[in-house]
């Protein structure tokens, strides 16, 4: 034993702020889950993009172009279409929850880029605040006056608020369910008119002829301007980064091919509307509930269709929660990302800013400002804010940003 040569071996410190713990593999501790597939993407670009224009804007559009509505419809969709090949190139870039405030941010400084991002969340507030008015007023159509439409825009709100709190993918399997259902729904619109219109063809073939003396240019752009809003939210998937499983392809391909579904389909509707009723439609904004009781007395199918209508509208409300949460996490982090003093002096609203940045442990989700955008839109209820001020509001904010990440990529 003695001839045997042990050195003591010096056991060293371990370093704790040495070792990286990598909590992104796993997903917990206050990150975001990787479980969106290119399905969920999709449906939710689709989903979000027919719920407001399919209902609204094409009944203004063909109130403005009679029967050249179809060619509007066409343009502004090419139009967007060539307009979301900069935030591909910007999400390919960057690959971040708010890519296209990072490439402002490089291209026109860090004021511009913050300027952009409050814009774009007041204008995403208005969103929501202007769509879930028209779920509480649809709600008490289809209910003939039974339910009164602010009890109805409350609970929407509140619905979707606690969906988004639960998980992104119960917010996305809610979405696919009446994104599906209200495709079905506008599938089967399109079948009945187009049998309805080749079954009376010599009197309705007429609804199609357009003499091109009375074609009015001015009208047909001023009419691809209107329907150009029945697009917008392409763009906002891009968000949901950080929780798509495969985001470099599946985000730009469901850019893409969500914007060609939604042309065909917008397209074919319009086609439809003009085709059985020509430009009779007594400046009618909702034409497709006119459609649906001139194509059918089923009660069971107009019901569904006014289910149809009901989800894809509550779609709008619930996905805009989400983008907007993502948002706003992603500004908050940046602003607040700064070395605070050991002693924490900050006033009570600066800890409420702070505590929007948060990812919650357990739900994977930013807890904190999905309550906040919630919470913001339910006081803009209550105080009956007008919804003209609110529709210009998150119109003009989206048009900016689309200018300034066109700009910047």
């Amino acid at each position: 034993m003695n001839n045997l040569d042990i050195k003591p071996t010096t056991l060293k410190p371990i370093e704790i702020n040495s070792i990286e713990i990598n909590s992104t593999e796993n997903n917990t501790n206050g990150k975001y889950k990787n479980v969106l597939n290119f399905m969920d993407l999709i449906l939710s670009n689709i989903g979000f993009i027919i719920g407001a224009g399919i209902f609204v804007l094409i009944g203004k559009t063909i109130n403005i172009t009679g029967n050249t509505a179809w060619i509007s419809v066409i343009l502004s969709g090419l139009l967007i279409y060539f307009i979301s090949k900069s935030y591909v190139r910007v999400h390919n870039k960057y690959l971040s929850n708010d890519a296209e405030y990072l490439a402002i941010n490089e291209k026109c400084g860090k004021v511009i880029s913050n300027v952009s991002v409050i814009l774009t969340l007041i204008g995403n507030i208005a969103i929501v605040y202007v769509v879930v008015l028209g779920f509480g007023s649809y709600c008490n159509s289809i209910s003939n006056n039974a339910v009164s439409p602010m009890i109805s825009s409350i609970i929407g709100l509140l619905l979707s608020t606690l969906i988004n709190i639960y998980g992104i993918k119960l917010t996305a399997n809610v979405n696919n369910f009446f994104t599906i259902s209200g495709i079905i729904g506008l599938l089967f619109i399109i079948y009945l008119g187009i049998v309805h219109i080749f079954s009376n063809w010599k009197a309705l073939s007429s609804n199609f002829k357009i003499n091109l003396k009375d074609i009015s240019i001015i009208n047909i752009l001023y009419g691809a301007f209107i329907f150009i809003f029945a697009y917008f939210g392409f763009e906002l998937i891009i968000r949901l980064n950080a929780e798509s499983t495969n985001n470099e392809k599946d985000i730009p391909e469901a850019i893409n091919y969500s914007i060609w579904i939604s042309i065909i389909i917008y397209t074919l509707i319009a086609l439809v509307i003009i085709g059985v009723f020509g430009n009779n439609l007594d400046n009618t904004i909702k034409p497709l509930s006119v459609l649906i009781n001139k194509l059918t007395k089923n009660k069971l199918i107009i019901k569904y269709i006014e289910f149809c209508g009901v989800g894809l509208t509550w779609n709008t409300i619930l996905l805009s929660i989400t983008y907007g949460s993502r948002l706003l996490t992603e500004f908050t982090k940046k602003i607040t990302n700064k070395e605070q003093p050991k002693e924490n002096n900050n006033s009570g609203i600066e800890n409420i800013i702070g505590s929007l940045k948060n990812i919650n442990n357990y739900t994977n989700t930013p807890i904190n400002s999905i309550i906040f955008i919630s919470v913001i839109v339910l006081i803009l209820i209550l105080l009956k804010f007008n919804i003209d001020l609110g529709t210009i509001i998150a119109n003009s904010s989206l048009l900016l940003i689309m200018l300034l990440v066109y700009l910047s990529s």
